[in-house]
């Protein structure tokens, strides 16, 4: 995932996040009018973007919106035993019944977790690469973007349309900016969107329960952790002077030999 050679122009995502904050103001207008099922808006934005990505590269269409063949053998039942456990908790500590359960999980999972992680670790995480500039300041663009995105609906949901509610929202834009930096880490470290789905499904789940803020601040913990992690392998690599190797000794042995 996120690899070199299947970054393009990040026209295309910018143009879906356009049409994706638009589609999400409308569905805000429409709740805010009495239009309670917006769902329909929702599904064909997403639809969309699976259509653009078959465009634009039919042959690397999976990989685009972040998901990988040859990963899927580890991660899908590894996302499997998360959702698994986290369905099972709600259940059983939060007394809830498992109709209420099913259709909660099914909302999390694949209306919200399922197309959010698609879309934005997927299609738009992967186009942002293309611009050509540091690559953590593209996952920091993302991060923006993916936290933005929550407010054209909420903004009319919760705020009742005004202005005012991007003020009370700056707390979860900052816990969503977070939020994208970690998941963006979990799919670099596992190749795809699967565990890091199953992740934004448990975390998006408990947030009806209590338990909602242990969670989240064990995954920003952990988020914290990995980046430490990553800045010590660099710093020791770039001391070893193994962290960026000249680019003779990337090519093949017969390709330096003729150089030579």
């Amino acid at each position: 995932m996120y690899k070199a050679e299947l970054r393009r122009s990040p026209k295309a995502a910018f143009f879906f996040y356009v049409v994706d904050m638009l589609g999400l103001l409308l569905m805000g207008i429409m709740y805010k009018s009495g239009i309670k099922n917006t769902a329909p808006i929702y599904l064909i934005i997403f639809a969309a973007m699976l259509m653009a990505s078959y465009l634009i590269d039919q042959k690397n269409l999976l990989t685009l919106i972040g998901i990988k063949g040859k990963h899927i053998k580890l991660t899908l039942p590894a996302a499997l035993i998360i959702c698994a456990a986290a369905f099972a908790l709600g259940t059983a500590v939060f007394d809830s019944s498992i109709k209420h359960q099913i259709y909660v999980s099914a909302y999390f999972l694949f209306y919200i977790s399922l197309i959010e992680e698609l879309c934005y670790r997927g299609f738009i995480q992967n186009d942002l690469f293309g611009l050509k500039m540091n690559r953590n300041l593209t996952v920091l663009i993302g991060a923006v973007m993916f936290s933005l995105m929550h407010l054209p609906f909420q903004m009319f949901a919760k705020g009742g349309g005004k202005l005012s509610y991007i003020v009370k929202a700056v707390p979860q834009l900052i816990g969503t900016f977070q939020f994208h930096l970690l998941l963006v880490i979990i799919c670099l470290l596992t190749g795809d969107v699967l565990i890091a789905t199953a992740l934004h499904y448990a975390a998006d789940l408990f947030s009806s329960y209590s338990l909602t803020g242990i969670i989240e601040l064990s995954l920003f913990i952990a988020m914290y952790v990995f980046i430490v992690i990553d800045l010590i392998r660099y710093f020791i690599k770039k001391k070893t002077g193994t962290a960026n190797p000249p680019r003779d000794q990337n090519k093949p042995p017969e390709t330096r030999d003729r150089k030579q």
